[in-house]
């Protein structure tokens, strides 16, 4: 750790933590949490937050920790003994038949279709086709075109606005 990073070094980039960029100040608080959990001792006092443990050093190279007392262990150890059993080829069944049910599913759609994909086709075929709503939805149109309608239907909108009486909704020319 000492030679990736310094008291100094350290200090100066969690100064950017005030910097106006969004990006550079995210970073900087995040390498401020990555540094309270692996080496407090680095950072300033007033960054280190609240202590959870304040004599936490860094791991030496390849060194790693080992957890020996978890709640429940013998539950665990019961579990495994009993897949030992010969409960183990009962399970690999189950497991081939669910398999099985859940390709059998699957073989209506190609290699690369989307479940939806399929379904879409299948209310296609059953009701005869698409509603216009939908053909207009799937339909590719040129940006021209595109956004013509869109100034259309705003245009529409506007003309719609004027001959219902209501008062205006649109943007105030004054703030």
């Amino acid at each position: 750790m000492p030679l990736l990073m310094n008291e100094d070094l350290l200090q100066d980039l969690v100064l950017y933590k005030k910097s106006h960029e969004k990006a550079v100040s995210s970073a900087a608080r995040s390498l401020i949490t990555l540094f309270r959990e692996i080496c407090p001792s680095l950072l300033v006092k007033k960054d280190c937050g609240r202590p959870v443990n304040p004599k936490a050093r860094p791991k030496a190279y390849g060194e790693v920790s080992i957890a020996t007392d978890v709640p429940d262990i013998e539950l665990l150890e019961l579990v495994d003994n009993s897949m030992t059993d010969g409960s183990d080829a009962e399970a690999s069944a189950s497991d081939l038949d669910d398999e099985y049910d859940i390709r059998a599913g699957r073989e209506d759609r190609g290699k690369y279709q989307a479940g939806t994909v399929v379904k879409q086709k299948k209310a296609r075929q059953k009701t005869g086709g698409l509603s216009n709503r939908q053909k207009e939805h799937i339909k590719k149109m040129p940006l021209a075109a595109k956004r013509a309608k869109v100034a259309r239907s705003r245009q529409d909108k506007k003309q719609r606005q004027r001959q219902s009486g209501k008062q205006f909704q649109g943007r105030k020319a004054w703030k």
